[in-house]
Formats: C-alpha cells, sequence, structure tokens
C-alpha cells in the first residue's frame, strides 16, 4: 500500500535556487490587475526590487512565511518592510509589502495573492505606485515577494530642503530625522485624489474568475478553510469619506435570493485590517464552476447614493470531473487518461485529508491535489485492475481501468 500525503512539507535546510526576476513580467501582471480594476499602473523601483530579493531569500533559507526577520539570524536585512527597503537605500520607510508561498509561477502567485482578501487589498492600494518584486525557492516550494511604495513620498523624503514649521513624520525618511506631514500627507492624497471613485472586484463582466478562497495569513474567515471566492468593493476615502453600507448581497444570475455569505467591514474585519471605504462578501460555499453571478450593492456617502450592479462569471473546471460523495463510488478510466475528482467541502471536511490508495501490482498511479477539494488523477494499467482510494477509514471510492474493447467484461 502507497500513501499520498496531501500537505505542504518545509524542509528549511534545503539548497536555495534563485527564481529569474522578470522585472517586466511582474510589473505587467500586476498592473492587468490594477488596470481591470481601473487603477493606475505601478512602476518598478530596482530598491524595492533588492529589499524584496533580500526577503525572498531569508524565507525560503528558513522555510517559513512572514513578514518579518529576526535579528541576528542568517540572511537577516532588516526586521520589518520598511527596515529592508532602507536598508536597500530606499528613501522611505512608507512601503507595503505582499507575500505568498507555494506557487510554482508568477502569474499563478499573482492570481493567489488576488484571492487574498487582505493582500488583494495591497495589490489595488490607492496611494502606490511603485513595485519591486523578487522570488526565491528551495527543494520544496518557492517564495515570491512583491514590496510597493509611494513615489512622491520617496522624493519628498529626498528633498534636501530645510523643513517648514508646523507638524512632522520622525523616522519616515532615510536619513532624515523629521519630515513635514502636510507634504507628505499631500503626496499621498494626491495621488489617491487621482484614481477611480471605486474600486470593484471581480471587475465587471470577468470570466475567468475562481470558485474559491483558501489560504491567508491572518484567515479573515476563522474557521473555515475554504469560502467562495470573496467579492469586494473599495470607495475611494478623496471622493467618499464616510460611506454606509445599505445592501452588498451576491446571487446566481437570474435568481432573486442572495446567497449566504459574511459581510466583512472596518468593524467587522476579525484582524482589523481592512481601511475605512473596504468591503468584502465571503460566500459561505465555494462558488460554481462555469456558473454567473450578480452583485448588487448600494451606500450613502454624505447624502450622495451611490448604486453598483454588475455580473461576473467563474472559470469553466478541469474535465473530465466527477463530483465525489466518498461513499465507494465506482467510477471507470481509461488507462493513462487524466481525471478530476472534486469532493464538496462541508462544515466537518472542508478539504481532502490525508489519502491512502491501493492497487495492483504494476499499476502505476499519479495523483495530485489540483486544489484543496480536487484530485488529479492518472492512472496507467490492464483493463479492469481497480484503484480503492480512501481518505477517511470509512469513506472513498474506487476506480477501474476501463477495457480497451468493449466486449471485454469485468468481474
Amino acid at each position: 500500500m502507497k500513501a499520498l500525503l496531501i500537505a505542504i512539507a518545509i524542509f528549511w535546510t534545503a539548497p536555495l535556487m534563485a527564481i529569474e526576476a522578470d522585472e517586466e513580467a511582474a510589473l505587467t501582471l500586476v498592473n492587468q490587475a490594477r488596470q481591470m480594476a481601473g487603477l493606475k499602473n505601478l512602476r518598478w523601483h530596482p530598491k524595492l526590487g533588492q529589499a524584496a530579493a533580500g526577503h525572498s531569500r531569508y524565507l525560503a533559507q528558513r522555510g517559513k512565511v512572514g513578514h518579518e526577520q529576526v535579528y541576528g539570524t542568517e540572511g537577516f536585512t532588516g526586521e520589518l518592510p520598511a527596515d529592508r527597503a532602507i536598508q536597500a537605500t530606499y528613501a522611505s520607510r512608507m512601503v507595503w509589502e505582499n507575500i505568498t508561498a507555494g506557487p510554482t509561477s508568477l502569474d499563478q502567485a499573482v492570481v493567489v495573492l488576488m484571492s487574498a482578501i487582505y493582500h488583494r487589498f495591497g495589490f489595488l492600494r490607492l496611494d502606490a505606485d511603485q513595485l519591486g518584486y523578487a522570488s526565491m525557492s528551495n527543494e520544496k516550494q518557492a517564495y515570491w515577494v512583491f514590496l510597493m511604495g509611494n513615489q512622491a513620498v520617496e522624493e519628498r523624503c529626498l528633498d534636501p530642503r530645510e523643513e517648514k514649521p508646523g507638524e512632522y513624520y520622525q523616522g519616515l525618511c532615510r536619513g532624515k530625522d523629521k519630515v513635514s506631514a502636510e507634504d507628505v500627507d499631500f503626496a499621498k492624497n494626491a495621488l489617491i485624489k487621482s484614481q477611480p471613485k471605486s474600486i470593484l472586484w471581480p471587475p465587471k463582466g470577468s470570466r475567468f474568475v475562481p470558485p474559491a478562497f483558501f489560504d491567508e495569513i491572518p484567515n479573515p474567515m476563522p474557521g473555515f478553510e475554504v469560502t467562495g471566492y470573496p467579492i469586494s468593493i473599495q470607495l475611494n476615502p478623496g471622493y467618499y469619506p464616510e460611506p454606509e453600507l445599505i445592501r452588498f448581497e451576491l446571487f446566481r444570475s437570474g435568481e432573486f435570493q442572495p446567497l449566504r455569505t459574511q459581510l466583512l467591514t472596518e468593524r467587522r474585519d476579525p484582524h482589523q485590517k481592512f481601511a475605512p471605504g473596504q468591503f468584502a462578501l465571503f460566500p459561505f460555499e465555494r462558488l460554481d464552476w462555469g456558473e454567473s453571478y450578480r452583485v448588487e450593492a448600494r451606500f450613502v456617502s454624505r447624502g450622495e447614493k451611490l448604486e453598483f450592479n454588475w455580473h461576473f462569471s467563474v472559470k469553466k473546471g478541469p474535465k473530465p470531473l466527477y463530483h465525489l460523495q466518498g461513499e465507494g463510488e465506482d467510477y471507470w478510466q481509461r488507462s493513462g487518461d487524466t481525471h478530476y475528482y472534486y469532493l464538496p467541502p462541508t462544515s466537518k471536511l472542508q478539504s481532502i485529508p490525508e489519502l491512502t490508495w491501493e492497487g495492483p501490482e504494476g499499476m502505476k498511479v499519479e495523483m495530485e491535489q489540483w486544489d484543496k477539494n480536487t484530485l488529479k488523477l492518472k492512472i496507467t494499467g490492464k483493463s479492469c485492475d481497480l484503484l480503492k482510494v480512501r481518505f477517511l477509514e470509512l469513506r472513498g471510492f474506487l476506480v477501474r481501468v476501463q477495457p480497451e474493447v468493449e466486449s471485454e467484461k469485468c468481474d
């Protein structure tokens, strides 16, 4: 008997390998998301890239994910993202970091981060217009680091003129004790005011939206391993400083009963990371592959009524796809073919647990987790060979190798 463990193992003594830092590709992917939301593009900044490179190496060396480094440990480049930016000689401590571990490609890393609500808001910041990026992998997985900044604030920190009287930010700028708070706030607010009045995600008319949200640290939905893909609205504080939410609902297209969702706002965010004007809906259940959905939302801001109504579609699932119950179902699969098996999440079993499988000698089994609820399975064997898959003591399913000749019968 062989076992397949569906989990991520971390080996922090593994050799490291730098992933080619394709600045243009990173900018393109992040800016594609921002463009879809109507936001201005980010521009590459080499010093932010240097800071990101140091942190990606640090994470890969230790096999851990986080924004902090420990002073005195090998590869230390700064305790926090702002410290690492300053160490890389970036002029300002006003930076924002997005990180993820596990994705095998740059585009997958961006998709994962856009599925995670706190990191999505990071990429869709109204006050960011610079980007640095780097990635590093160990034997087991890759670590992706994106660091964003604000050009006008950086330039203000580099300005050698004497500070005018008034309120100051202390410790914000590299090599400067203080900088005018009025100037810094003006620089930030000018960029914010130049951005769209509202940012909707998924964007109107999107056709390739993922069906689910799985992982984020911290978890915005404590107690849930899997939810539907979160829907978000950001109202630009430069135009709507005090928005009041009236309704925010998600529907299947053509239906009038809203789906069961959890609303997160600045006041209802369990980790208090939402800013004013940020709102998100988490469907309690995964969205359906290939299905279309409708969002309806209404706000009031200082007497002005705001209404949003838009549609999007979830991407189509892999094929052929079978919906499992885990009650001993019997499936047929041709030798050498790849099939997908989906186990819908429940409150008791939100993701596929550790699996074991058993088959006849000579059968080749290639099984991997396509997502937390879906298995990708390729088997190679003789006609009528039987594969038994178990994921709990009394639950599982069967897969038989389909005979090449229709008249051939299996016992």
